[in-house]
């Protein structure tokens, strides 16, 4: 596990942990949340919610759609959070294609 990864699965352990009540170490990657942890979609959009406050990643939904394991969780953030990334990305080519200052959001020029 590369130190981006130990940390996404850092931050959703703690999430999974304080929607359940649960210690940190008792979650693992291989952790199911409806099998093991009796997780239904409450839960489950109260976990996001809180890992979208810590990261300040937009998890779609889509994403969601096949995640039963607190590893997959891991992987869907994973995944959201390189394509905030190839987003903004894009916004700084379209920015720099139309001459404006990606950071200041102003005319080069002006």
């Amino acid at each position: 596990m590369t130190s981006d990864q130990a940390a996404v699965f850092g931050m959703v352990r703690e999430c999974v942990a304080d929607v359940f009540g649960i210690s940190p170490d008792s979650v693992t990657p291989a952790t199911r949340l409806g099998e093991d942890l009796g997780a239904d979609s409450l839960d489950l959009v109260e976990i996001v919610s809180r890992i979208e406050a810590r990261s300040g990643i937009v998890v779609e939904p889509s994403r969601l759609t096949s995640v039963t394991t607190v590893g997959d969780a891991c992987t869907a953030l994973a995944a959201d959070d390189a394509d905030d990334a190839d987003d903004a990305d894009d916004a700084d080519d379209a920015d720099d294609a139309d001459g404006a200052d990606g950071a200041l959001g102003t005319d080069a020029a002006g």
